[in-house]
């Protein structure tokens, strides 16, 4: 690999942020510093992705995790529909950069969206609580880009607890139908981020996914805080 021409690449991308662009631009005299970062690729190890944080083509940035997630991506498309349909969990802890690197995976694995929004609780639910958690994640969510999560769904009826049903299809059925759009024009065309804080069979996320295509949405992309199943302790149970 030529690495001065990988280097003048990056330079010339047009994507790098003035930060960023400066940070290389200080190199531009050291053939040794340039050689270290763009002699090839950053590979993974035995702990995955490891290495310096600065910017190069094996150092440690968030254009090295997009183009690594991407081609994990690839994989996964190559698989089959089944394969795409099972989803992909993106997790994230304490260090340097989590939360950048995290988000960055998650936007290039869903394939873009226009606008963030929640799965609803009922209004008694809602009153009973005293908060709507999915929507206060979808808030905290929507910060990070720097908009406002919608309140585009409703939820109908009141249900019983998913957590309460320990049956796939009596969770499905007991949510069917419960979601509907009461301003499909704030809809229609548009592609959304839909977050819930838990999913465990995935009825719910379907039902108001389906709430949302059914009212001209171009696409969902789901997010949850948690996924679980009934062998394992759901979150669904610990919340009042």
């Amino acid at each position: 690999m030529d690495y001065q021409k990988e280097y003048r690449k990056w330079l010339d991308s047009g994507v790098l942020t003035a930060a960023e662009q400066a940070e290389l631009e200080a190199i531009a005299g050291d053939d040794r510093e340039i050689e270290s970062r763009f002699y090839g690729p950053l590979e993974f190890g035995t702990a995955g992705l490891r290495g310096t944080m600065a910017m190069g083509l094996h150092h440690m940035n968030i254009y090295v995790v997009r183009h690594a997630t991407q081609a994990f991506a690839n994989v996964i498309c190559a698989e089959g529909e089944k394969a795409k349909e099972k989803g992909v969990a993106v997790c994230m802890d304490c260090r340097n950069h989590g939360m950048e690197f995290a988000q960055a995976a998650a936007e290039e694995l869903s394939g873009g969206f226009d606008a963030v929004s929640f799965v609803p609780v009922s209004l008694r639910r809602n009153f009973e609580r005293g908060f709507d958690q999915a929507r206060l994640l979808a808030e905290e969510a929507a910060n990070i880009w720097g908009v406002k999560a919608e309140a585009v769904l409703r939820k109908g009826r009141h249900t019983r607890a998913q957590s309460s049903l320990q049956d796939a299809a009596l969770r499905k059925a007991n949510v069917k139908g419960a979601y509907r759009v009461p301003h499909p024009e704030r809809v229609r065309g548009r592609r959304f981020l839909l977050i819930d804080d838990v999913c465990t069979t995935g009825s719910t996320l379907s039902a108001a996914a389906d709430a949302l295509l059914e009212a001209g949405a171009a696409g969902v992309v789901c997010a949850v805080l948690a996924g679980g199943s009934r062998k394992r302790e759901n979150l669904e149970e610990l919340l009042p």
